[in-house]
């Protein structure tokens, strides 16, 4: 029997498009509402990098493998350092070390940005429209000094920064060394702009240059930072407290002293300091008011918000 054409097109009619089954239309409207509820509870962290992306310009890594950004509003070049774990703090068995270094904490750090190199007195003179310093008249490469710890707050909140917290300063300073200085269990003046007639323990004098230098000059630590040990001493954000490393529990995240003297803690020791004074370790301080010509900073950024 020959085929109907006729029966063939009423077959086809007969079988009409499938629908979209329901489960479908659940499941598309299911992500939909998964994708708002998300951005929801992640708002400020979207918010937040958006802002980061905004502010920062990526440079490549530097020659230890960090990420370099510069920041876009003030031309500072910051490195990424991702945080974790680390130490805080002196073992007894330091020599030269202070009980108020004690007792040593492992703390969490979240990830920040720091200044690879101290605010020199070109930035300063530039961004905050005056020169203090009063080293190297002509020589803007010199960091800037004879600031207060009120000055730099000021720096920073014109830019969105902060002054690093203590425990920031010392994770950067160390680049994941455990010994006295980020270069190992001494310094030379060929490393470090400092005291050389007063070296570390049973180390060989080096020069004592008796002024700034250059704030890019001499060797980066691990992390690609220069003059973390001498140069100029650094604010930091937090208040003295001689009892801070007693009072915070190992494993503590982002730890901060927002109680006690009054003064502003300062680490890293200067051009006159002698070698045990530039240890990573070492806690100074001073009031806040305080301007010197042995004393600067370098800024943070922090990623608290998305990290």
């Amino acid at each position: 029997m020959e085929n109907d054409p006729s029966s063939e097109y009423d077959n086809v009619k007969k079988h009409p498009k499938r629908k979209v089954k329901r489960w479908a239309w659940f499941l598309i409207l299911g992500f939909i509402v998964g994708l708002c509820v998300c951005s929801w509870i992640y708002r400020h962290s979207i918010q937040a990098w958006m802002d980061f992306q905004q502010r920062f310009e990526s440079l490549g890594t530097n020659d230890q493998g960090l990420t370099e950004y510069r920041h876009i509003e003030s031309g500072i070049i910051m490195v990424f350092l991702p945080g974790g774990t680390f130490t805080i703090g002196s073992p007894s068995e330091e020599t030269h070390s202070w009980d108020i270094e004690r007792p040593q904490k492992e703390i969490y750090l979240s990830a920040f940005l720091i200044s690879k190199y101290e605010i020199s007195q070109a930035q300063w003179e530039e961004l905050m429209g005056e020169s203090p310093s009063s080293f190297g008249e002509g020589r803007v490469d010199l960091p800037v000094e004879t600031i207060s710890w009120h000055d730099c707050q000021s720096f920073c909140e014109k830019f969105n920064l902060k002054i690093p917290t203590e425990a920031q300063w010392e994770y950067a300073c160390r680049g994941g060394s455990t010994q006295p200085f980020s270069f190992g269990k001494s310094i030379h003046s060929d490393q470090v702009n400092f005291n050389g007639e007063k070296p570390y323990l049973s180390s060989s004098e080096s020069s004592f240059r008796g002024e700034t230098l250059p704030v890019n000059s001499l060797k980066p630590n691990a992390f690609g930072l220069f003059h973390m040990h001498g140069n100029v001493r650094e604010w930091c954000r937090d208040i003295y407290d001689e009892e801070f490393y007693k009072r915070f529990d190992t494993g503590k995240n982002d730890p901060f002293s927002n109680i006690g003297s009054g003064h502003r803690v300062i680490r890293g020791g200067g051009w006159f300091d002698q070698a045990k004074n530039c240890r990573s370790a070492t806690r100074n301080w001073h009031e806040p008011s305080h301007r010197a010509r042995n004393l600067g900073f370098r800024p943070v950024w922090e990623f608290k918000k998305f990290y």
